[in-house]
């Protein structure tokens, strides 16, 4: 079972259009979940995720649990886990205890935080190349009247 588009634009009350829903699938696109998974009791499946924070990727990510951000609208975070329940069915998800979602985040650290490495800029095309120094002999009349 997933979830539909119709479900998740209507618990997160936005549309195509909206801030949070343009947002959430950036993060879902940009592979900033790094954990996602369901915790089952007697009759309920909780969902726990670890969202990078989008301004502060090296802090602690962000525990989405489904709770409303505000009043209005759900948070982009939280719109990024509905839309992977979109896209992933919750059978497929991954059985977590009460203590992964803390112990997952040492664990999943180092090597989710490696793909946002800054890298030197001289590599890229759109950056000045450094010139090199040239000597030319021509003297200054040459130049003023040739």
């Amino acid at each position: 079972m997933s979830l539909s588009l119709v479900s998740i634009f209507s618990y997160a009350n936005c549309n195509l259009n909206s801030r949070s829903a343009i947002e959430g699938e950036q993060i879902l696109n940009g592979h900033q979940i790094i954990l996602c998974g369901k915790i089952e009791t007697e009759n309920t499946i909780h969902i726990k995720a670890l969202v990078l924070q989008t301004s502060h990727i090296h802090e602690l990510p962000h525990e989405v649990n489904g709770e409303l951000a505000g009043a209005s609208e759900c948070c982009k975070h939280v719109v990024s886990v509905l839309l992977l329940l979109n896209r992933t069915p919750i059978a497929d998800l991954e059985t977590l205890s009460s203590t992964d979602v803390k112990c997952q985040w040492t664990k999943l650290r180092q090597p989710t935080l490696t793909q946002y490495k800054p890298l030197p800029v001289d590599p890229f095309d759109c950056c000045y190349k450094k010139t090199c120094e040239m000597n030319v002999d021509i003297d200054g009349e040459t130049v003023r009247y040739g």
